[in-house]
């Protein structure tokens, strides 16, 4: 196994032991590469043969039951049988190992020593590493986590850091080519979330501050080594692990200072050569979008003002990447304005910024964060309705309600003074400036201008600008 596999061993006579991950194995094998049953009349394979001689054993055993052989035939194919007979027993070993670790005492040697605690551990981590079951592999987590947390709490030092050499471990195995990244890397999530959700809660977490700053810097930068791809496995393996701890629960308000570190990395992730990590991040992103706005099923509607006072390291990131989307757009209002390519980042960066609620007003700290307004404004005039949209949404959010008028009449409305002709080449390119200008205008309108004084102030500079607005 990946981790020692210390629970086999030779018996007297010089043969291994048979135990439920070695018969799994051994059933896989035709399973797993999708190769079709062996037909009727062949002689099975030699890696069957114990398959064969099982259910023959089985079938004389039950010899004087008639019909046995008839209802074990009804069930399915013997190979499927025996991995679903394999899957169950691997789930009730987790679960058996940890209803032991939860009631056997630990303050002594009396029970379990360390060597037989290592060898429940690595046991308890082969199975999640070399099994496909999602069922099996989410049963040894619990077992695994429940043995982290006895020993966590346990008063022998020598033994109190076993959950952290095996978090160290777990990490080393990011650029590991045996460790496979479909389920979203689940076998590395589980065991990783199986050690910090052991630790014990209110306390500084020590666990989960190193795993997440690993985790981090993995995503960002890849972790080289262990062959060709290393450096963009481990990327892939980060991101899919980060998603899973973005989602736990339990972790909820500890990973929350992580946040805006996370989000900055994905956004950049949107921008990657490889897709596999164009779609870890786009996976993550949504999961940490969600956990920036509240979580839960019902998110909560912040302001520009109050969400980046709730995470103040984010807005000098962002709009980093903001001016990074935006370097390619044509300044201006020019024919040519929004005709350049979309920046992979661009799209995130809206998402995140139109999902923030209108201001009513600014305080006098958060001026700076009138700066998102000019390249907001710019995406305005793109030749993508759906980036127009976007940032018609976004451009609401940081005008507030008594500033409206004043944007509307100088710079959405009045900033079409004169349009070209109609016969001009580039009136269709000048088209998508005039529908984002008057898409925002539209936005502001509604949320921005409710009260009778605001909208005497829209309609009296409508009025203003003649017959072409």
């Amino acid at each position: 196994g990946l981790f020692g596999s210390m629970y086999r061993r030779a018996d007297q006579e010089g043969e291994m032991l048979n135990t439920p991950h070695s018969m799994q194995q051994d059933s896989l094998d035709q399973t797993q590469r999708n190769e079709a049953p062996t037909p009727s009349g062949v002689p099975p394979s030699s890696r069957h043969t114990h398959v064969e001689t099982l259910f023959g054993q089985e079938a004389a055993a039950g010899a004087e039951e008639e019909g046995d052989e008839e209802k074990l035939a009804r069930l399915g194919p013997k190979e499927q049988l025996l991995v679903v007979s394999c899957w169950l027993t691997l789930k009730e070993v987790g679960l058996t190992l940890g209803a032991t670790m939860g009631a056997v005492p630990l303050d002594s040697e009396r029970y379990l020593t360390r060597p037989q605690l290592i060898e429940s551990g690595n046991l308890l981590l082969d199975i999640i590493f070399s099994t496909l079951h999602n069922g099996a592999i989410e049963k040894a987590r619990l077992g695994f986590q429940r043995l982290c947390e006895r020993l966590l709490r346990c008063p022998r030092a020598h033994i109190r850091f076993l959950p952290s050499e095996w978090l160290d471990r777990l990490l080393e195995r990011l650029p590991a080519p045996d460790v496979p990244v479909v389920r979203r890397s689940s076998q590395l999530s589980f065991s990783i979330l199986a050690i910090l959700d052991a630790e014990v809660a209110g306390t500084a977490r020590p666990l989960l501050a190193r795993a997440m700053l690993t985790l981090i810097a993995a995503a960002e930068r890849g972790v080289a080594g262990q062959g060709a791809g290393g450096e963009l496995r481990s990327r892939v393996h980060a991101l899919n692990i980060l998603r899973h701890l973005f989602l736990d629960t339990t972790l909820a308000k500890e990973v929350a200072a992580f946040i805006p570190d996370a989000l900055i990395l994905t956004i950049k992730g949107f921008a990657a050569d490889s897709w596999a990590v164009r779609n870890s991040s786009t996976l993550c992103f949504s999961v940490l979008l969600n956990r920036a706005m509240g979580g839960g099923t019902k998110r909560m509607s912040f302001t520009p003002g109050e969400f980046f006072l709730r995470y103040p390291t984010l807005c000098p990131g962002l709009l980093a990447r903001l001016a990074v989307a935006t370097a390619n757009l044509e300044p201006g209002n020019g024919a040519n304005a929004g005709q350049e390519e979309m920046h992979p980042e661009l799209q995130p960066v809206l998402v995140l910024l139109s999902n923030l609620a209108p201001s009513q007003h600014v305080r006098d700290d958060l001026a700076h964060l009138a700066a998102f307004v000019p390249p907001v404004r710019q995406c305005l005039a793109h030749r993508n309705e759906m980036v127009r949209a976007m940032a018609a949404r976004a451009l609401v959010s940081f005008i507030p309600a008594a500033s409206a008028p004043t944007a509307i009449d100088a710079t959405l409305l009045g900033a079409l003074r004169d349009p070209p002709p109609l016969t001009s080449p580039h009136a269709f390119r000048n088209n998508n400036l005039v529908h984002g200008f008057l898409e925002a205008t539209r936005r502001l309108v509604r949320h921005q201008c409710g009260a009778p004084d605001l909208c005497a102030d829209v309609a009296e500079s409508l009025a203003a600008r003649g017959d072409w607005h």
